[in-house]
């Protein structure tokens, strides 16, 4: 799932995100549910940069869950499979372990809907998704890229920053990309 960074790219027109992510997921996996997880990650991810940016607007999950079927042709015949990966209580119900299904795309977009209505930190959540094994880089990388939207850039765990090797460098990419979307970066974590 490398459709994360999507949902910030004109996070203000849905339109745009989900066809963005939509032909990004097709040049891997051709399958509606594939392009529904794409889609959905990205839209999440607009809509609580949205919320962040508009105080008029208030973000509901289930909505852009909803929604999301809108968008990819073909989601809808898949919504019982689809909805089983998102409809989880446990992290431990998406047997992220099981090595036969590693790669399922709906394992990981069910990992970040599960981390977002039951877990309360950055920290908290990455540490349980990447704890149940499997895909775990990938899970992590979905479920950090969904939590960093709604948390923000102030409240990655600094503890984990400082040991990023390259964390200057990225952050001197992100700090123009966060202006042109008319947010204002926070003072640098590594310029001492």
């Amino acid at each position: 799932m490398r459709t994360t960074p999507v949902g910030c790219f004109c996070f203000w027109d849905e339109e745009c995100v989900a066809k963005a992510a939509e032909n990004l997921s097709k040049v891997t996996h051709y399958d509606p549910k594939c392009a529904y997880s794409a889609v959905l990650i990205s839209l999440i991810i607009s809509r609580l940069i949205k919320s962040k940016s508009s105080p008029n607007y208030k973000f509901d999950l289930d909505k852009t869950i909803e929604d999301a079927f809108t968008f990819v042709e073909g989601s809808n015949e898949e919504r019982d499979e689809i909805m089983k990966y998102l409809s989880v209580k446990e992290i431990e119900e998406l047997d992220l372990e099981n090595r036969d299904y590693m790669g399922y795309t709906l394992r990981t977009t069910g990992s970040a809907i599960w981390a977002l209505r039951y877990t309360n930190s950055i920290t908290e959540a990455i540490e349980k998704v990447i704890r149940e094994g499997g895909d775990s880089d990938t899970n992590g990388a979905v479920v950090g890229g969904v939590l960093g939207a709604k948390y923000g850039f102030s409240q990655l765990p600094k503890d984990i920053l400082t040991y990023m090797f390259n964390g200057q460098w990225l952050y001197n990419e992100v700090d123009p990309f966060m202006r042109i979307m008319g947010i204002e970066p926070p003072p640098s974590f590594w310029k001492k």
